[in-house]
This record gives structure tokens, C-alpha cells and sequence, in this order.
């Protein structure tokens, strides 16, 4: 499946953190800078149960113990099953508004 989403960065709070069992996320930023949080294993738990239907679990977390990255046009990120992540994090730029094309690979 692929996306092109137009959309926002928000504050870290209003966020929603997690995984996929059956898919890897590839991200590719075409216009703006998104944040990504990736999430420390050993201070976060999952909040919920695994959503099968859905391919997605989330998670509690500490964020002085979460890596932030931010991805801009040129580069690409691929989000793994063990890679617990945020998107779409607001950064110190200006500009908040992004384009983002999210492909979703079947991990086997």
C-alpha cells in the first residue's frame, strides 16, 4: 500500500507511538522536515493489546529516553516491526506543514 499524505507535525504529546508485526514502513519526506521518535525497548510497554486487523500496537514511553531524528527531502526511513516509532513531530522549524509518501511492505 502507498500514500501521499499532506499534513502537519504536532507536539510530541498529541502523537501516537508504534509498531506493525506484518508491515515495514518506508518514509520518504518529499516537502518540509518530519520528526520521528524512536522509542527506548527497555522504558517502554505496550498500552493496548496488538490490533491484528489494524497491524499496529502502541506504546507508553519515557521521552528522555527516546532518539528523535528528522528526516528531510533526499533521505528515507525504514520502520521495521522492532523499530517502536512516533511520526510527524513538530521540529524548531517555522513551517510545520509536510508531504510525506508512506509505502507499507509485507515483512515475512
Amino acid at each position: 500500500m502507498v500514500s501521499v499524505e499532506d499534513s502537519k507535525n504536532e507536539p510530541l504529546e498529541k502523537r501516537t507511538s508504534e509498531s506493525h508485526r506484518k508491515h515495514i514502513d518506508l518514509q520518504y519526506v518529499v516537502k518540509g522536515t518530519e520528526r520521528f521518535a524512536l522509542l527506548d525497548h527497555e522504558s517502554s510497554k505496550a498500552n493496548c493489546e496488538y490490533s491484528e486487523k489494524k497491524d499496529v500496537i502502541h506504546y507508553d514511553f519515557n521521552p528522555e529516553k527516546t532518539t528523535f531524528i528528522d528526516s528531510v527531502p533526499g533521505e528515507f526511513f525504514l520502520f521495521f516491526p522492532s523499530d517502536w516509532h512516533i511520526a510527524k513531530i513538530a521540529t524548531d522549524k517555522e513551517d510545520q506543514d509536510i508531504r510525506v509518501i508512506v509505502i507499507k511492505l509485507d515483512y515475512m
